[in-house]
């Protein structure tokens, strides 16, 4: 009978132990900020498809975004993405061989960062021209309420009122940000073009 309680007892304190090791190996799991997400990008197809989703502005709510290599866009159906609310890792890589010359105001490679959006590290080479003259046009951003950190663009860019070669309209935050190419817009009536660099410490 004594031998029996006692190898009751061994499984039970066994039991215990082996509860003890779960709740320590959950306890040391890192730790992420509620609802946090990441994603990391490769390829064209990829990027185009993540494009897509941010067509629906809270998807990218919280969302970390590593761009893994260099891409080029040329030959695809790459449409910019909407609306980013997120943080974009570029991590040094090249976005390349885009054409964005749809009917769309504001229009960028991003059309609108959200002021929790924060685009880092990232460059971009490419032709940002609507079909129209249209109003809020960049060469990163449309418009930006958010935060813009040691990124550029170089390639051509055109619009009408508030065209810029970084943003066409900052609401938010930066660092130093560097951009070149052929760019076009309007101050009121006047049309100009000009071939130059574009050195922003402020946007």
């Amino acid at each position: 009978m004594k031998a029996m309680k006692l190898k009751t007892m061994n499984k039970f304190v066994k039991f215990i132990s082996l509860i003890s090791i779960l709740v320590m190996c959950i306890c040391l799991l890192p730790v992420h900020a509620e609802g946090e997400t990441t994603i990391h990008i490769t390829n064209a197809e990829e990027l185009t498809a993540f494009a897509e989703n941010c067509s629906y502005d809270a998807y990218s709510k919280n969302m970390i975004v590593e761009l893994d290599s260099d891409i080029d866009l040329s030959g695809t159906d790459f449409s910019p993405i909407p609306v980013f609310l997120g943080t974009f890792h570029g991590n040094g890589h090249v976005i390349s061989g885009f054409t964005i010359d749809e009917d769309t105001s504001p229009c960028g490679f991003f059309k609108v960062i959200g002021s929790t959006g924060s685009i880092q590290n990232l460059k971009l080479r490419g032709t940002v021209s609507p079909s129209r003259r249209e109003n809020h046009t960049g060469g990163i951003a449309g418009i930006n309420y958010g935060t813009i950190t040691a990124s550029s663009f170089s390639g051509t860019l055109s619009g009408a009122r508030n065209t810029g070669g970084i943003a066409g309209v900052n609401y938010g935050n930066h660092q130093p940000v560097y951009g070149r190419g052929h760019l076009c817009g309007q101050e009121r009536y006047r049309r100009y073009c000009r071939i130059q660099p574009w050195q922003y410490h402020k946007l």
